[in-house]
């Protein structure tokens, strides 16, 4: 089963400017977390709010970007947590636990094959 290691970006004064910030993420962040042992793949999503419901207030957006870190499986997971040796990393994951949410989470794949 894959595992996705989500990092979840709130409103904060060093996301302020998101497109100088999400250019950090791209030359500074994502390189190094993409040369960390066993990490399949990297997904950035912008936030933009919507909703179905007329007329509701989308101004207190909690979350602006979301950063996915995935793992082929368990083991992969474990096997990077246990290398994990980018000084550079634990020092932006430290900055960022102010304005940052992180979550693990197990992924169940579901196609439209799944249901014939």
């Amino acid at each position: 089963m894959m595992i996705k290691l989500t990092m979840l970006f709130r409103q904060h004064e060093e996301t302020k400017d998101i497109n100088k910030y999400v250019d950090f993420l791209h030359t500074d962040i994502i390189p190094n977390i993409l040369n960390l042992n066993k990490v399949s793949h990297v997904e950035l999503c912008h936030y933009v709010p919507f909703s179905f419901v007329p007329d509701k207030n989308l101004d207190d957006q909690k979350y602006i970007l979301q950063l996915d870190i995935y793992y082929e499986n368990q083991e992969a997971f474990q096997h990077s947590v246990a290398s994990f040796n980018s000084a550079k990393l634990v020092e932006e994951i430290i900055k960022a636990s102010e304005y940052q949410d992180i979550y693990i989470s197990y992924i169940t794949h579901y196609t439209k094959e799944t249901y014939k």
